[in-house]
Order: C-alpha cells, then sequence, then structure tokens
C-alpha cells in the first residue's frame, strides 16, 4: 500500500486479524479452519503444507477474497491457492 499503508490497516483492521478477530460475516471460522490444518500434509513431500479444497473451504477463501478484495470477483478464492493437481471434474481434458 505504500503512502497509504495506514489508511487501509486502518480500513481493513489489520491489528484485529493479526490477533485473530474477524470482522466479515460476524461468524467465527477459526473451528472450520483448524479443521483443514489437521487435515495439511505434514509429509516431507512436495506437498508438505497443502490440503485438498473442499467447497466449505473454497467458500470461506471465497470470503476472505470478498473481504479484501473486490467482492463478488468470481473464484478469485483461487488466487490464495498454491496448485498441486486439479483433482475436479473434467480432469482428463
Amino acid at each position: 500500500w505504500g503512502d497509504e499503508y495506514d489508511g487501509n490497516a486502518e480500513n481493513y483492521q489489520l491489528e484485529d486479524i493479526y490477533n485473530g478477530i474477524y470482522h466479515g460475516t460476524g461468524k467465527d471460522y477459526t473451528k472450520q479452519i483448524k479443521k483443514y490444518l489437521k487435515k495439511m500434509d505434514t509429509s516431507n513431500s512436495e506437498r508438505k503444507g497443502c490440503v485438498v479444497v473442499t467447497k466449505e473451504l473454497a467458500e470461506i477463501l471465497q470470503m476472505v477474497m470478498d473481504k479484501f478484495t473486490f467482492e463478488e470477483v468470481e473464484n478469485s478464492w483461487t488466487k490464495l491457492c498454491f496448485y498441486y493437481d486439479y483433482l475436479g471434474p473434467d480432469k482428463n481434458r
């Protein structure tokens, strides 16, 4: 944000975010995120730290993107992901 950091940090309530407080829909998603953290690949492979994205996780990530970028940008949650392998429909296309 350069010279605009202070104003944007206040606008986006960054101090609260750093402290784990989310101001989005008023719902706390900590429990859901912890569930995915438990599913994280901890092996010593290329996928270390990765987790398979489910519909629920994609929706949570979309809320994050809606809050911190332009709202309603379809599939913007994918910008938060590191792609390893596509497992969805039409995989063989």
